[in-house]
């Protein structure tokens, strides 16, 4: 959190590809974690029989580019956030 002495610059709000995915299954980047939550749902779903055959991988693949989609506007609304305090800041002469 930004105090006093703290200057935006200093504050990492700019998404790198890492933050989106380290291209592992349990990776420790949004999408990653997302979908582990998602292959959980979908497994519950699975297992007690709700959802069956075909209907898995047209679920799983809606689920992923569903995730993949939200993650991405997240860490790019993240972006567009920095380039909008770094301009305040610049206008207003306060360091946020």
């Amino acid at each position: 959190m930004a105090n006093e002495t703290t200057s935006i610059e200093e504050v990492r709000l700019r998404p790198h590809f890492s933050d989106l995915t380290t291209g592992q299954l349990n990776g420790f980047g949004l999408f990653d974690e997302l979908m582990q939550t998602v292959k959980q749902h979908l497994l519950e779903e699975y297992s007690t029989q709700r959802i069956k055959g075909a209907e898995y991988s047209k679920v799983y693949l809606g689920s992923m580019e569903a995730t993949l989609q939200n993650a991405v506007q997240y860490l790019l609304g993240i972006g567009t956030l920095d380039l909008q305090l770094k301009k305040l800041e610049k206008e207003s002469g306060w360091i946020l």
